[in-house]
Order: structure tokens, then C-alpha cells, then sequence
């Protein structure tokens, strides 16, 4: 059993965004997580992120200014896309009905003061990333059962590709990265 809402501590709230992590990853080929502690200021947030899985800054491709905000629901879209689809083959999988409220949940960790970076946006059929015109605008034109994932410019491996979320409210953060090859 949970401990009532009021009553949970930093460590208790480390211990459930794991959890759910796992849940949501757990058996997904080249998807690594972390959850943890992590500094208030944003850019020290994401470089620790990213090196507790293994991307030191020093390996970095790209400006890490380059990581691009993303609204909670975009942030949502990410994980969906890391958990049920493939950035280089075709492997196209239909969400299971439950993975968006645990993905929900893994979020809801951070909220209402998380914020969440991506290196990407990405365009999934199933759930819409915005609205119809101003995807059209953003994905050059958005194809009805296509992924499309368009990187901007930092990359925190030599993978062809990588992507995913780095979330933190300025004392709990997580990563979420995808790496894969062509």
C-alpha cells in the first residue's frame, strides 16, 4: 500500500517514478531509465540525468541548449513512442489500453512543477502531438500511420538514433533514452 499523498518523502516519490518506469520499459530493447535525486537548476538536472545512464556531457553531439521544452502531453507522446515504437524499423506496436495512465502516473510524479526536454518531437498516428494544422506545419506533413521523429540538434550518443525525455521539478528528475541503429 501507498503512503497517503501528504506524507510522501523525496525517496518515496524516487521509489514510485521508478517503479512506474519499469512498468512502462521494463522489457523495451535499447530503452535505458534512470530516477533519482537531482540539483534545482535546469541544465545541472539534465546533465546528471543523461550521465547516470552512461551520456556524460563530454560525449554529447550537439549544444545541450538544443534540448527543446515540452508540455507535459508532448512529454507524454515520447514515452508512448520509446515503449511501443521503433525510431529505425519497422515495429509498430499498438499502445496497450493502459499504458497512457501509466505514463500519466510516472508524470504526474514531477507535476505541477516538472519540467520536461526532449531532443525531438515526435509524431506518433495514435496520439495527437498538437493540433491537425500546426502539426501538418511542424512535420512537413504529417502521414497517417507514420512515425515521424523530427531531431533538433543534440544527440547524447553515436547511435544513428537517440531520443527520449528528461523530466525534473527541481529536486526528483528521470530519464527515459532510446538509442537505436539502422
Amino acid at each position: 500500500m501507498s503512503p497517503p499523498e501528504e506524507a510522501l518523502t523525496t525517496e518515496n516519490r524516487i521509489e514510485r517514478l521508478r517503479a512506474l518506469l519499469d512498468d512502462v520499459f521494463g522489457r523495451r530493447a535499447g530503452v535505458t531509465t534512470w530516477a533519482g535525486r537531482v540539483p534545482a537548476k535546469d541544465s545541472a538536472a539534465i546533465a546528471l540525468a543523461a550521465g547516470q545512464i552512461g551520456y556524460p556531457k563530454s560525449s554529447w553531439h550537439g549544444s545541450p541548449t538544443a534540448f527543446v521544452p515540452r508540455s507535459p502531453h508532448e512529454a507524454a507522446v515520447t514515452l508512448a513512442m520509446l515503449a511501443t515504437q521503433s525510431q529505425a524499423h519497422e515495429f509498430n506496436r499498438p499502445p496497450p489500453a493502459t499504458l497512457s495512465g501509466r505514463i500519466e502516473m510516472a508524470l504526474g510524479e514531477l507535476l505541477p512543477t516538472g519540467r520536461f526536454v526532449s531532443n525531438a518531437d515526435h509524431l506518433v498516428p495514435w496520439i495527437p502531438a498538437s493540433p491537425p494544422a500546426e502539426r501538418q506545419a511542424r512535420s512537413g506533413g504529417f502521414q497517417a500511420g507514420a512515425t515521424r521523429v523530427v531531431t533538433f540538434g543534440v544527440k547524447l550518443s553515436d547511435a544513428t538514433f537517440d531520443t527520449g525525455v528528461i523530466g525534473f521539478d527541481g529536486e526528483l528528475g528521470f530519464i527515459a533514452w532510446a538509442e537505436e541503429e539502422d
